[in-house]
């Protein structure tokens, strides 16, 4: 932002010097209608002639000259501006993905852990469902021979 600031400093001293200059410009062509007024002889035309009017045409080159400078200027300043405010924008969203990478890297994280004891979980059900299932054959061999037992038993006590 300082080389930006240091332009729109020398923009404003440029249209300092414009003023000025327009100011100056004035005032020469108020002095030659004041000395028109006062001397009107072969004399002053001749050092108006010879001393003023060849320096007007470059005066008026001089000051479009000054007035596209302050113009090019301001609108170089404007893009400055416009471009110092997108690097801003872009700094902050990267600051922002940033954030929302290491977020997501916390997430991959996290489900990778979940995921991994989800497969030892697995693993260990796979592991131990022969033996759950010989425990609920085993089971069922008893209850069916105790329920065998004990209607017997109720069929000889009646």
């Amino acid at each position: 932002m300082d080389y930006l600031s240091t332009n729109i400093k020398l923009l404003n001293e440029e249209q300092e010097n414009l003023w000025q200059f327009r100011f100056r410009s004035n005032n020469l062509s108020e002095q030659e209608n004041y000395s028109r007024a006062v001397w009107d002889d072969e004399a002053s035309r001749n050092l108006w002639n010879r001393y003023v009017y060849p320096f007007t045409d470059d005066l008026d080159d001089l000051m479009k000259s000054k007035e596209q400078v302050v113009n090019d200027s301001q609108i170089i300043i404007n893009k400055g501006e416009s471009l110092f405010n997108n690097c801003t924008e872009v700094h902050r969203l990267s600051n922002h993905i940033d954030d929302m990478m290491k977020e997501s890297d916390r997430e991959h994280t996290t489900s990778t852990t979940c995921y991994d004891k989800g497969d030892n979980l697995l693993n260990t059900v796979i592991k131990e469902a022969p033996a759950v299932d010989r425990g609920y054959s085993a089971e069922k061999n008893s209850r069916q021979k105790y329920n065998s037992l004990y209607s017997r038993k109720q069929h000889i006590y009646r």
